[in-house]
């Protein structure tokens, strides 16, 4: 059985320091990460992708239109730091004092907003960047496009999203054999049948259970298959379940503390990095399908009732009762509601005047930040993630339709199955039970909990925002029905917070093994 690799902070950097009348650099000078794609005379880069250059004098850095592509950077009068690396940063002398108020976004989100990031000193690139350091200082300067409603009817729309989409797919066409990832919903699915419209199939669709040793329930065990073999293209699912405590560890490190939701999927890239060419990902495919947009975030959008707003979406993706089960009582205040709250409000406002302000507000936050990021740090050695949602035109259009036209959440199927009319009989969602036995669960949970004692027994060092009470209401847990699912979800959260801990304590040299070590011992 595969393990994942340990995580490495071997990834490209550039450092800089002025001092005694001369520069000192260690690094590469000039770096081009990710893909672009040939846009015209007039538009900007249809690719993502970050770069850097120095030129002995002044370092200068882009990004992609969207900012998807992760760099993160440090910087003062004397001395920056870039990279995709956030630990990497770290290592090179970056100041370690933690952005509480970002952390309680975090943590209580399940999503950094803007540019923040675990450490206050340590930014990510914003969107479109015009980046430049010299000894003078710093000029770091993004751009977020806006776009006002369109006066469109929701025929129309389709219509258009169907025709952008399908030449945003054919400006990625692959070359060579690939693998598709194919799960059972609308957004790969969408993606594949325009590749084999292209005649460009791939050579396998591989499909990864979001939870193989918990979910009671997984549409992908039926609907994947169904697709593939409908449209003649051998199928598999994609079995191998290393450690789940260690792929958590990894994945803390692998995607620079910014993502905790999606680890399950770290798994299923790593093969992917190591068995095809390029990779197709449906990031953004929520601007059509939101499940988090709804009428009553709108209404209090449009009477600009920011506070009201800020609190109903901590609501809607509360994790205060993980939050007080895991953070000893000395620290809540650190990564409390209203530290979250107020930073909500504060990134709420700036989507104010938007065709669909919230789902702006998510696409430049949760897609950017998250979703996105992901398979561009876990599929780095290929030569291309192709994100077609994420092409220019497509974006553009959703960013401009009125909440109206997509508030029903069957945009995206109904544009499906009009653009493929022959596979509209496959459905987009179905329940598929899968048996998993009490005692499945049991030792499952088990494995994690002997594997988290295990860990933390050889890295005290890091417990300092945790409840030491944790440990034993963790215990209690396995035997009480009602609690076992808290339990689960809060265990990953109590790593996440003893990692960063474990980076805060350890600013001395060898941060780089020190981090291997917390993955590799896991």
């Amino acid at each position: 059985m595969a393990e994942p690799p340990s995580y490495s902070i071997d990834l490209p950097y550039f450092y800089a320091r002025f001092g005694h009348g001369a520069y000192v650099t260690r690094g590469t000078r000039e770096v081009f990460l990710g893909h672009d794609i040939a846009a015209g005379t007039d538009e900007p880069s249809n690719g993502i992708h970050g770069a850097w250059r120095w030129d002995g004098e002044r370092l200068t850095a882009g990004n992609d239109r969207f900012g998807v592509y992760p760099l993160y950077y440090f910087a003062n009068d004397k001395e920056v730091c870039i990279s995709p690396s956030l630990v990497r940063l770290l290592e090179e002398g970056a100041p370690n004092e933690l952005d509480y108020a970002a952390l309680a976004t975090f943590l209580h989100l399940g999503f950094f907003l803007g540019e923040d990031t675990a450490f206050k000193h340590i930014r990510a690139m914003p969107p479109n960047a015009a980046f430049e350091w010299t000894r003078e200082g710093l000029s770091v300067k993004g751009h977020r496009p806006a776009f006002a409603a369109r006066p469109i009817s929701r025929d129309e729309a389709i219509d258009e999203y169907i025709s952008l989409f399908r030449r945003g797919v054919e400006r990625r066409r692959p070359e060579g054999d690939y693998i598709m990832p194919l799960s059972g919903g609308r957004d790969s699915r969408h993606i594949l049948l325009e590749l084999c419209r292209m005649g460009c199939p791939p050579r396998q669709c591989i499909t990864s259970l979001k939870d193989p040793n918990l979910s009671s329930r997984n549409k992908d065990t039926r609907l994947a298959p169904e697709v593939a073999a409908r449209l003649g293209i051998p199928h598999r699912f994609f079995t191998e379940q290393p450690s789940v405590f260690k792929r958590n560890l990894a994945a803390n490190f692998a995607l620079n503390f910014c993502s905790g939701e999606q680890a399950w999927q770290f798994d299923l890239y790593t093969y992917l990095n190591e068995n095809t060419p390029v990779c197709y990902d449906g990031a953004a495919a929520l601007l059509s399908h939101s499940t988090y947009v709804t009428r009553e975030p709108l209404d209090l959008f449009a009477k600009g009732r920011w506070e009201e707003l800020a609190e109903f979406l901590l609501r809607q993706w509360s994790k205060d009762a993980i939050l007080s089960g895991i953070v000893d009582p000395d620290h809540r205040d650190l990564f409390s509601r209203d530290m979250a709250r107020d930073r909500v409000f504060q990134e709420l406002k700036l989507h104010d005047g938007a065709a669909n302000p919230l789902i702006a507000f998510y696409f430049w936050n949760r897609t950017r930040r998250q979703v996105a990021m992901l398979p561009h740090m876990l599929m780095k050695d290929l030569k291309a993630v192709y994100m077609p949602f994420l092409d220019n035109h497509v974006v553009d259009l959703m960013l401009s339709l009125p909440p109206d036209l997509t508030l029903d959440r069957k945009f995206h199927s109904q544009a499906i199955n009009r653009a493929f009319p022959q596979y509209a009989s496959i459905p987009f969602s179905q329940d598929v039970k899968t048996v998993k036995s009490k005692f499945d669960i049991f030792m499952y949970r088990s494995r994690y909990f002997a594997n988290f004692l295990w860990f933390i027994s050889r890295h005290q060092g890091g417990w300092k925002f945790l409840d030491r009470n944790m440990l034993l209401r963790t215990i209690l847990s396995h035997f009480h029905p009602a609690r076992a699912r808290l339990d689960q979800r809060f265990l990953p959260n109590a790593l996440y917070l003893l990692q960063l801990g474990h980076l805060t304590n350890n600013r001395a040299g060898g941060l780089g093994n020190f981090a291997c070590r917390l993955v590799g011992e896991g």
